[in-house]
């Protein structure tokens, strides 16, 4: 009941250019630099995002600065860095600590097919005890208030520590309006790779009206305990 909705009413996708996305928590402690860039080779995405980015991260991800010269990194302690490289230009780009814990969020612009597109790259806590589930709570809200406040279209990614059936990501979805990619495309597991036959939906993408959903997949491993989330949009 909870599952097979998630494998039809796929939203019509509509003519228009179309926009290659990857989201990846490369978990902090993973040192297999070289099968994320396998990754990228083989799906050759427009834009990358990438979640629990330490230094050694950077160092292993430098070499994506000559095919995506548009990037930002902030590296944090623990597992809250975040990155984010692009081939297209943006207009802006900068990070915003989200409350509570003041983990970064991504926050950027670019003007794509004539339009303002504006995307969010966030990553809650883990809600392992009482005060973290407190924790990522505010923060799913601190980013849904972050997507209400923008004009034109939206997309919102990231691991949020949080399923589907989370009441509080069903809350963030709802008061935000935003449509989850997912839709049509099945529930699509994405962590702990570690107990396959126990995996869950725990990252994202939800975008606005006026965005449609080409293709929606998991992508290969890379060592982490997240498999990477593979989007192709039409705009």
């Amino acid at each position: 009941m909870f599952v097979l909705p998630w494998y039809f009413s796929k939203t019509p996708v509509v003519d228009g250019p179309s926009l290659k996305l990857l989201h990846v928590n490369v978990l902090s402690s993973n040192t297999e630099y070289d099968r994320l860039i396998t990754l990228i080779e083989i799906e050759k995405p427009d834009l990358i995002f990438l979640q629990e980015v330490t230094p050694e991260w950077v160092a292993g991800t430098e070499r994506l600065l000559e095919e995506y010269p548009h990037a930002h990194v902030e590296v944090r302690r623990r597992n809250f860095g975040t990155a984010a490289f692009s081939k297209l230009p943006f207009d802006s780009i900068r990070h915003i600590d989200s409350p509570p814990l003041a983990h970064p969020t991504i926050v950027a612009t670019m003007t794509f097919n004539t339009e303002p597109l504006t995307i969010i790259s966030s990553h809650p806590t883990t809600p392992i005890k009482r005060f973290s589930y407190h924790a990522r709570n505010e923060q799913l809200e601190s980013i849904a208030e972050r997507a209400n406040q923008v004009v034109g279209k939206v997309i919102l990614l990231g691991d949020f520590n949080s399923s589907l059936w989370c009441s509080h990501f069903r809350k963030l979805k709802a008061s935000t309006g935003l449509r989850n990619v997912r839709q049509g495309f099945g529930i699509l597991p994405s962590w702990p790779t570690y107990l396959p036959f126990a995996m869950i939906p725990i990252d994202h993408a939800l975008v606005s009206d006026g965005i449609s959903v080409s293709d929606v997949r998991t992508g290969m491993r890379i060592g982490s305990d997240h498999l990477p989330l593979v989007i192709t949009l039409t705009l």
